[in-house]
């Protein structure tokens, strides 16, 4: 619309000084005039056309930016839990205390022979257990609050499960050493300190799930020199509706 209205106003302006009629004489002149006008006319409106700007061309849409896919959160890892269909075990069963000496019963577990999570096993494939049907494993924590170092002869131990007698003594002799997994029981226990340990024990007369009472009768503690320093130690444990809890270390 600019162009039209700028080539309109300079024809305008060229034909203004024309405005006259030309004499006779002069109409060639005046034809001339005219033709050179529409020439230049033409020349002018072609210079105008090649001058116009092109419309600007329009940036194209932004490409729409795909949204994230949300990374598929990761299942926890559940661990198995541990069977425990054939076993049944207690922990801080009791305690027993003597002259600054305390012993704590601090797990009991019984369970069938056959149970998989058996811990140790290499060691109950010892001759003691082979005719066994009920393993039963004691966890003991011992602390001497006294100012003398002591000592127990643990091998002297006995346990009574459902009438049947179990002599620590048996399973030590037959290579089954007190202490697996903790503390040897057997040896000096400085003043202040504490020592943990397990043994491992075998009844043939009941089923690990028929166990209803346990006795234990341990032997008391001396000094360097042999001299009694405790009362023996006994206590008697209901087996009543234990279920399984796992190791205190779990």
């Amino acid at each position: 619309m600019k162009t039209k209205l700028l080539l309109f106003a300079v024809i305008l302006f060229l034909f203004s000084g024309c405005t006259t009629p030309p004499s006779t004489e002069n109409q060639s002149d005046y034809q001339a005039t005219i033709e050179v006008l529409s020439s230049k006319v033409e020349e002018l409106s072609a210079q105008l056309t090649d001058s116009i700007l092109p419309s600007n061309t329009l940036s194209p849409t932004n490409t729409p930016v795909p949204t994230s896919t949300k990374k598929p959160t990761s299942s926890p890892t559940i661990k198995p839990t541990k069977d425990t269909s054939k076993a049944k075990a207690k922990n801080w069963v009791t305690l027993i205390e003597s002259n600054g000496v305390l012993i704590e019963v601090e797990r009991i577990l019984l369970c069938d022979k056959s149970w998989e999570n058996i811990y140790r096993e290499e060691y109950l494939s010892a001759n003691i257990y082979k005719d066994k049907q009920t393993f039963i494993e004691f966890v003991f924590r011992i602390t001497n609050n006294t100012e003398q170092v002591i000592r127990f002869n643990m091998f002297e131990t006995i346990a009574s499960v459902n009438g049947e007698q179990i002599y620590f003594n048996d399973f030590l002799y037959d290579g089954v050493f007190f202490g697996w997994g903790g503390d040897d029981l057997d040896a000096n226990i400085l003043p202040g300190s504490i020592v943990r340990g397990v043994v491992w024990t075998a009844i043939d007369k009941s089923r690990w799930d028929d166990v209803n009472k346990i006795i234990i009768s341990m032997p008391h503690a001396f000094d360097k020199n042999w001299h009694k320093l405790t009362s023996d130690f006994y206590v008697e444990i209901a087996v009543d509706d234990w279920g399984f809890e796992p190791l205190l270390d779990d």
